[in-house]
């Protein structure tokens, strides 16, 4: 294992973080009606999206923390508004930040344990429960803003990738990262 894996799963959660604000304050510009309005995609909106999101997020975190959750809900979202899913949102970005600041390699070795449709148990290293976590979301961030071009309201850039060449483009979010408390996060 590459002793650099860790510094891209830091990249990887301040990337997140800078990605859901964007996403968030464009989907805060949004009619309440427009942003729960049934969409043509998976999820059926662009709430329901970040709704998935967000548990998936959470489930994995209980699996990296060596908790087995239970059964995922099958359907309905955990948090009506997206008032209360921001915060939410904002609550598990952090999360993700601190657990990856805080693991070792040795950490990434470690089992997590998963258990499958069929109700077998899987253990998988960390270090993939981690990658399969930071690639869930950006694959289903890419479906909301392919919703948000639907509407009136711009989809945000989000494949920024805290490139040197692309630091003006981010100075306004980070300061507002800091603001909501992610000053760790919130480096240039």
């Amino acid at each position: 294992m590459s002793p650099h894996i860790l510094e891209v799963y830091r990249r990887q959660a301040r990337n997140n973080a800078l990605c859901n604000l964007r996403l968030f304050r464009a989907c805060k510009a949004l009619t309440p009606e427009a942003y729960l309005a049934p969409r043509a995609s998976f999820f059926g909106s662009i709430h329901n999206t970040l709704d998935h999101i967000l548990l998936v997020d959470e489930r994995y975190l209980l699996r990296l923390a060596g908790v087995v959750p239970g059964p995922a809900r099958a359907e309905g979202s955990l948090y009506l508004d997206l008032e209360s899913l921001r915060e939410a949102r904002h609550r598990v970005d952090r999360e993700i930040w601190d657990r990856v600041t805080a693991s070792t390699e040795a950490d990434l070795s470690k089992p997590a344990v998963l258990v499958d449709d069929h109700g077998q148990t899987v253990r998988e290293p960390r270090l993939i429960v981690w990658e399969h976590l930071f690639h869930h979301q950006v694959h289903h961030r890419g479906q909301v803003h392919g919703l948000l071009s639907q509407t009136s309201v711009a989809p945000p850039q989000l494949d920024e990738f805290f490139l040197g060449i692309d630091h003006q483009r981010r100075v306004a979010d980070l300061a507002e990262l800091r603001d909501l408390g992610f000053s760790d996060i919130a480096k240039a």
